[in-house]
């Protein structure tokens, strides 16, 4: 499998909506529609240091990364705090090679 990695767009959210609830499910974490459709904004639009990524295959979205751009108290320059999500069964990450 060889999925396509490109930026969050609008279209995605119905998409994108089944791999949000589980990852929040995964972490027991409620969120309401406001907030999911405030994140979802947020990361598609690049916003507050937010920005998103979606793997795509067949079609279909099957993962997602989301990264949010934040200040940092143990350096000046910000730091990037990632959370990802991929559909059970299916990885669009692959790891690491040894060297």
């Amino acid at each position: 499998m060889n999925p396509t990695v490109r930026p969050l767009e609008p279209r995605d959210f119905d998409a994108w909506l089944p791999l949000w609830d589980g990852y929040n499910s995964f972490y027991r974490n409620e969120v309401t529609a406001e907030v999911t459709e405030n994140t979802f904004r947020r990361l598609h639009e690049v916003a507050d240091g937010f920005f998103g990524l979606v793997a795509e295959h067949d079609g279909g979205l099957i993962g997602f990364a989301h990264a949010i751009f934040h200040p940092s108290t143990w350096t000046t320059r910000s730091y990037c705090t990632w959370r990802t999500r991929s559909t059970p069964g299916r990885t669009a990450a692959r790891a690491p090679r040894a060297p």
